[in-house]
């Protein structure tokens, strides 16, 4: 399942119990005896510790300055094979597959191939700003690495 998609249903799925615990607590305090209140002080603690252990497990992993060069790297490497495929053909490829590159996704997902102008330029990115907290991206145009942060 796409980690965006479970990281949502967590959420959704904990919202309900955000809301719903405070209010059963204040509840309890008013009506019960000191020793169910104290249980259920015990219990939300909890509840309140283990929701942000749960949302950190299931983060997306967050970009590290030592990724960059081996980014860079394996993104040199799709550069040269496109390069290539456009002295042959005088276009860049409409895809990576049509070039005859198959790259393994990276920790922060897939590379992103996109072609422009008739195949003229093209953008190569790795990446999610939201996810990861950066994209690394190659525009045919610029001729080098940016990464924003």
């Amino acid at each position: 399942m796409d980690m965006r998609i479970l990281r949502l249903l967590l959420w959704l799925s904990l919202l309900p119990l955000g809301v719903m615990l405070p209010l059963c607590a204040l509840g309890l305090c008013f009506r019960n005896s000191r020793r169910r209140s104290l249980r259920m002080g015990v219990i939300l603690l909890g509840a309140f510790v283990c929701i942000p252990v749960i949302a950190l497990i299931l983060r997306p992993p967050q970009f590290h300055r030592d990724d960059g060069p081996i980014l860079k790297h394996e993104g040199n490497a799709i550069l040269q094979r496109l390069e290539a495929f456009r002295e042959a053909e005088g276009r860049y490829p409409a895809d990576l597959h049509e070039a005859g590159i198959d790259m393994s996704p990276t920790r922060y997902g897939p590379w992103r191939y996109h072609v422009g102008d008739n195949g003229r330029s093209f953008e190569l990115s790795v990446g999610d700003y939201l996810d990861n907290g950066f994209t690394l991206f190659w525009q045919s145009g610029r001729g080098f690495w940016y990464l924003d942060t």
